[in-house]
């Protein structure tokens, strides 16, 4: 029986409202080299954003390399035997090169790394391992941009998305045709019709870097990055997202990863979290109220203020009630109710120039889009190849 473990977006190098979060990340690392050690995974995935950004800060990387050797010190026996692989693949916030940099050294150790696609968008891979008598290929698919996909610069219409899905269906598809008896694959990539964990960057304007389920091709699981938060997406299709939250908008769901086995199929497991991050939101009195009620020792907070006018001395009132609790207050943001609230604007098929009047209105509460504002505006798409 072969273990595959999916995890991705360990976002290393992350920090939140500027406090690092290299202890979490380290937290996680331990636990993970525990997991793999205890429930004997014979693959380890991370599919994307092993870094938060494409130049990490030496500590991120320093913590990368280092679980990477401790894991080869824990299953060196195994690498040699061919029954343990770690696969990596880039995702939009890492650097393909400076993931693929030591990859002839890391192979060594059964690490395999892929930062990018090869030419005429040929996929690398896949990885092949042998586990007992089962045969098993793994097929990596890097994230890639669409103009980097279609060699041109987009401009985001419906006939280039669906280009795009074509033509990342057709190459993906060939990969897996050439796969063993258990064919995995890993993708940093997002399935259309996906709402998102909280803090993911979008892959492009108007949804153009949006894949459906129907382009990816058939195998026994697909390993999915880039949203933050666990999606089962299909039977056999999942995001396991980020092993801790981004941002406050995320605490609330679960953080978890997949353990996928070809007896047992598909397990998941909640990651341990090192620190209790917690949002609280009212109006000044019931902020202030809610540290009576609530347990908010050792806690890391975000405290979102709901007024009709500036209140001095409000932030710091609030900061060392909430100290006083045993709390560690990281953001005090006064919410003005009269101000006119900007929705979200996901994803969606919409024009370059519906985005921007979308926007006006939102920002300005004016209806119309002045004309020399609408003449710039267009001017500057044009440079940019829109």
């Amino acid at each position: 029986m072969v273990k595959v473990l999916h995890t991705s977006d360990w976002h290393l190098g992350a920090r939140l409202y500027e406090r690092p979060r290299l202890d979490e990340a380290e937290f996680f690392l331990k636990w993970l080299r525990d997991f793999i050690r205890e429930e004997e995974v014979n693959v380890l995935l991370v599919a994307g954003d092993v870094y938060d950004s494409s130049l990490p800060p030496g500590e991120a990387v320093g913590l990368y390399y280092n679980f990477l050797s401790e894991l080869f010190r824990e299953n060196g026996e195994r690498v040699r035997r061919g029954e343990f692989k770690v696969v990596i693949i880039g995702g939009n916030h890492d650097s393909p090169l400076r993931l693929e940099g030591p990859g002839e050294f890391l192979r060594l150790g059964g690490v395999e790394v892929f930062g990018r696609w090869g030419e005429g968008l040929t996929p690398p891979g896949p990885v092949r391992i042998r586990v007992g008598g089962e045969r098993v290929s793994i097929h990596p698919f890097p994230y890639i941009a669409p103009h980097e996909a279609l060699g041109k610069a987009p401009r985001w219409n419906e006939e280039e998305r669906e280009e795009y899905a074509k033509v990342l269906s057709e190459a993906m598809e060939r990969s897996v045709e050439e796969g063993e008896d258990v064919r995995i694959c890993l993708s940093h990539l997002w399935v259309e019709g996906l709402q998102g964990g909280g803090s993911e960057r979008s892959l492009e304007v108007g949804g153009l870097g949006q894949l459906p389920l129907s382009a990816l091709p058939p195998c026994d699981y697909f390993a999915l990055g880039h949203i933050h938060s666990f999606r089962k997406v299909s039977d056999n299709v999942f995001y396991s997202g980020t092993p801790y939250p981004l941002s406050f908008g995320e605490v609330r769901e679960k953080r978890e990863i997949v353990l996928w086995s070809s007896e047992e199929g598909v397990s998941v497991k909640e990651v341990p979290q090192l620190k209790r991050l917690l949002r609280v939101e009212g109006t000044a009195e019931e902020v202030l109220e809610r540290c009576w009620f609530e347990d908010l020792c050792g806690a890391t907070v975000e405290v979102v203020v709901h007024l009709n006018e500036t209140q001095p001395g409000l932030n710091e009132k609030i900061r060392r009630t909430y100290r006083e609790r045993g709390a560690d207050v990281l953001a005090v943001i006064p919410h003005f109710e009269r101000r006119v609230r900007q929705r979200e604007i996901r994803p969606t098929l919409l024009k370059p120039g519906e985005v921007f009047e979308r926007c006006w209105k939102e920002t300005t509460g004016k209806k119309k889009v002045p004309e020399e504002v609408k003449t710039l505006f267009l001017k500057l798409l044009r440079e940019v190849g829109g």
